[in-house]
This record gives C-alpha cells, sequence and structure tokens, in this order.
C-alpha cells in the first residue's frame, strides 16, 4: 500500500465478509510492541531511574494509547468478523470461546512464570487462574479471556437489532456507573476472595490500577461503532478510515475532555494522564478514556496512511498479536521484582528479554497456527 493510498483487505478465513485491514494489523502491531516495551521498562527497573518530567510524561502518554488501541481494534474486528459472520448464519460462539480459552492459557502462563521465581505467591496464582485474582503484567489476557464471552450476547444483539446497540451499551456503562458505586458488593472488604474480583469487573468497590472490565469495555463499543461505517464487501476499493463514525465519537469525547480540563486545569488533568501512578485509569475517570480514545483513534488514522515506521514489522505482530504479547508477558514475568538492576544492567536485562521474545515467537509460529 502506498503511502495515503487506501488499504486493500485480505481475509482471515471466515468467509468474504471477515476481511483483515491491514492498517489494522499494524495499528494493533504498535500498540503490543508499545505495551511490552513499557511493561518490560518497568520490570527491568529502568523506568523508575528516569526522573518524573516532561518528557517522561510524553512518553508515558504515548505509551497509554497501547491499551486503549488494543480494546478499539478489538471492537472493530466484533463487528467486521464475527457479527459479519453472524448476520451470514454462521455460528460465532463456539470460536470465541475457543479464542477466550487461548488468552486464558497466555494469561495462565505469565503467571506461572511470575510464581516461578516469586514475584507472587502459589496462593495468588490459584486466585488467578480461577480470574478471581491476578498476575503481572497479563491483565490484558484476563481481561479477553473474560469479555470474549461476556460480549457474545451483545454481538447477538447487534446483529438483530442494529447498529444502535454499540451506542446503547456505551451510555449504559456511564449511565449506570453512579449505580455501581453505590452497590455492597459481597466478599469485597480488603483481605476478602472476591473483592479484586468485583474491583476488576466493575470498578467497584475501591479501585484498581489496570482500569476495570466494565469501563473498558466502553473503548470496545467505540470500536464497533467504528467499523459500523465499513463496507460489508471484501476486496472492494474501502475508505481508509469511517472519518464519519470517527467523528461521531471524537465530539463527545473532546467535549469531556475540555469540561475536565474546565473543572480541574488543563495541567492537572495532563499530569493525572501521564503520570507514573495512572491516577485518571484507576478512578474511572470519563476523561481517561476520552482521551484513550482520541489516542487510539489517532494510533488508527496513522496506520492507515502508513505514518508508523516499520509497517511490515508491525503488520507482522499485528497478525499473531496474541502469540506475541502472550510470549512477552511470560518472558517479562521471569524477571524477578524488586530488584535494584541500575539502568545499564536494567538495559540490557530488557534487550536479552526482547531477543527470548522474538526467538520463542519465531519457534513457535507453527505449533501456534495449528492451536488456533
Amino acid at each position: 500500500m502506498q503511502t495515503g493510498t487506501p488499504a486493500s483487505a485480505d481475509p482471515v478465513g471466515t468467509g468474504p465478509a471477515a476481511t483483515r485491514l491491514a492498517y489494522l494489523d499494524v495499528a494493533r502491531g504498535a500498540a503490543i510492541l508499545g505495551a511490552l516495551l513499557i511493561h518490560g521498562l518497568i520490570a527491568c527497573g529502568v523506568w523508575v531511574e528516569f526522573p518524573q518530567n516532561v518528557f517522561k510524561g510524553a512518553l508515558n502518554a504515548a505509551f497509554r494509547a497501547c491499551t486503549p488501541t488494543f480494546f478499539l481494534v478489538f471492537g472493530m474486528m466484533l463487528e467486521l468478523v464475527y457479527a459479519r459472520r453472524l448476520s451470514e448464519g454462521k455460528p460465532i460462539a463456539g470460536r470465541m470461546v475457543q479464542r477466550a480459552a487461548l488468552c486464558w492459557v497466555g494469561f495462565a502462563a505469565g503467571a506461572v512464570a511470575a510464581t516461578l521465581v516469586g514475584n507472587i505467591s502459589p496462593d495468588r496464582l490459584v486466585r488467578a487462574l480461577l480470574l478471581v485474582g491476578d498476575a503481572p503484567w497479563t491483565s490484558v489476557l484476563r481481561f479477553y479471556a473474560i469479555v470474549l464471552i461476556a460480549l457474545i450476547p451483545v454481538v447477538a444483539l447487534r446483529v438483530r437489532l442494529g447498529a444502535a446497540v454499540p451506542w446503547a451499551v456505551l451510555a449504559g456503562i456511564w449511565l449506570l456507573d453512579p449505580l455501581l458505586a453505590n452497590l455492597r458488593w459481597p466478599w469485597s472488604q480488603a483481605g476478602q476472595p472476591l473483592a479484586f474480583f468485583w474491583s476488576s469487573l466493575f470498578g467497584y468497590p475501591g479501585s484498581w490500577v489496570g482500569g476495570s472490565i466494565w469501563h473498558n469495555t466502553s473503548l470496545i463499543m467505540a470500536g464497533m461503532i467504528l467499523a459500523a461505517g465499513m463496507p460489508r464487501q471484501a476486496g472492494t476499493e474501502q475508505r481508509l478510515l469511517p472519518w464519519r463514525h470517527m467523528l461521531s465519537l471524537a465530539i463527545p469525547c473532546l467535549i469531556i475532555v475540555a469540561w475536565s480540563a474546565w473543572n480541574h486545569g488543563a495541567l492537572a488533568v495532563a499530569a493525572a494522564y501521564a503520570g507514573d501512578r495512572m491516577a485518571m485509569r484507576s478512578a474511572h475517570d470519563p476523561a481517561y478514556f476520552a482521551i484513550g480514545g482520541l489516542s487510539a483513534m489517532t494510533v488508527l488514522a496513522l496506520a492507515a496512511y502508513g505514518w508508523l515506521p516499520g509497517r511490515a514489522a508491525l503488520a507482522a505482530v499485528g497478525r499473531r498479536s496474541l502469540l506475541v504479547f502472550a510470549v512477552g508477558c511470560v518472558v517479562i514475568n521471569f524477571v524477578p521484582r524488586g530488584m535494584d538492576h541500575g539502568i545499564l544492567a536494567g538495559f540490557l536485562l530488557l534487550a536479552g528479554a526482547i531477543l527470548l521474545t522474538a526467538l520463542i515467537v519465531r519457534l513457535a509460529q507453527w505449533p501456534w497456527r495449528r492451536l488456533e
């Protein structure tokens, strides 16, 4: 694809309506590598060596675009692949459950790796395997293992009732948020078995730095809304991006960000979004998701018009996103936590982790393809 020309779509093996747009692979690949890089920088003790300043804040803001891009592209694939497959009368539940199982396997492997080197306790491993607990660096895979199953009814309703369904779910998430904040959740006090589970699922009680499945699903719905504006036939000349649908999402996002800046000050919002503590995400601040949505759409635009460097490599990573991310998380989880490596040793450790991840992915591609 030449710069500035429409991307072509090639089939993913699920019929003519299920297309794989090249720029979605590029965007997903950029998000995967960005997330693994920042995870590695933190795990290897490099990131903490840099002082919190404007430069680090700008890099944090760039890295913060990775997770929203994951979720936005995932929502687009729900529409482009699963919803369109279901509209053709083909089943989707089995495929989504199978994909969820693969995500759980990747999550479990990361949790086991963390346990083997003492980063988490055996008790925490058991809770992670049951999905009522978490493990370091792999929470996105836990997220997918749950939402791939939870969103099967949403995809079915989208096909039955039309394109208004993602809009309704998106609005419902935020309209119900005050109610969720005031519910009494069972076994949810500190130290009780379901405290983390409810917090990670709905965001309450308490907060979790990774953000809740409930609130992050709003980005998935945004992705479905975007993809609804794309043509249904593969192999035809396609508009590069659904600009009308992007505008319908960007305008409310900008209003939310402007409102937050007006109330709290632009610098305070920027510091909360780009700071190391990720305060806005753990507090489920709507401005975090608005900025994240705008950032993810920016990544999509850069990918679509060929403005991201290394497009071929990014697309290759995007086509094997689950394998690359799972292997990367396992490797990172083998890095002992709490050790003061120093910046030079940390960089060398990070380089070794990157090389090991690339080697394992290379060796695992054929068996993984059969497993998928």
